[in-house]
């Protein structure tokens, strides 16, 4: 148990972005995950956006993965002549029995 305990201690870290943009508040765990984004890209002043499952488009920086998977999480915007975007990959495991 004391293992199990570890692993899933060190998934619970924030990690950065590609780019370093932004940090999601863990790289992995068990499903459902809720996960938290915050944005690092200081001096934007436009809307930013992110894509959680390669479908819907939000300004939403919290979401829950309800399925086991790997998942890449986009974000993006536009500013004058400054484009964002980034991503981070995150993975998600099925729920542990009891």
């Amino acid at each position: 148990m004391a293992a199990l305990l570890l692993v899933t201690g060190a998934r619970a870290q924030a990690i950065a972005s590609d780019q370093g943009r932004f940090q999601v508040n863990v790289a992995g765990g068990c499903a459902p995950l809720t996960i938290t984004v915050n944005n690092l890209f200081s001096g934007f002043t436009g809307t930013v956006n992110y894509i959680y499952e390669g479908v819907n488009t939000t300004t939403d920086t919290v979401y829950t993965y309800d399925t086991a998977g790997t998942y890449v999480i986009r974000q993006f915007g536009a500013q004058s002549s400054v484009d964002l975007e980034d991503s981070i990959t995150i993975t998600v495991f099925d729920p542990l029995e009891p």
